[in-house]
């Protein structure tokens, strides 16, 4: 339920989307506890594979998560400009945009793009 309550919370604008953080970094440790206590009472079976898959995935989502913490500003920006964007061109310019900064905060050049 909290890497569900993770997921929804990303859909949300910023500072909402934290949310989405916390709710990883919950699941993290119920789902370590949980593992905990499934190898104590000597559990077999699929039940600490899932558990252990669950971990997996709060970890994987706490760190894309932290990413929005890093991005803070550039994320703002972005969404704000999102909000404005009337038409579908508007759109792609707030993403380019967005892009840009992102690769001028980093210092790396951008992947190729698809047509």
């Amino acid at each position: 339920m909290l890497v569900l309550a993770a997921l929804l919370a990303s859909w949300l604008p910023l500072p909402w989307r934290l949310g989405g953080l916390a709710f990883g970094l919950a699941g993290m440790v119920a789902a370590v506890h949980a593992l905990l206590v499934a190898v104590r009472a000597r559990v077999r079976g699929a039940l600490p594979v899932l558990l252990g898959v669950s971990m997996a995935l709060c970890l994987s989502w706490v760190i894309t998560a932290s990413g929005t913490l890093l991005l803070w500003p550039q994320e703002r920006d972005r969404q704000e400009c999102l909000a404005g964007a009337l038409t579908v061109s508007a759109q792609h310019e707030c993403e380019s945009q967005y892009e840009q900064a992102v690769e001028d905060l980093l210092g790396t050049p951008g992947l190729p793009r698809l047509p």
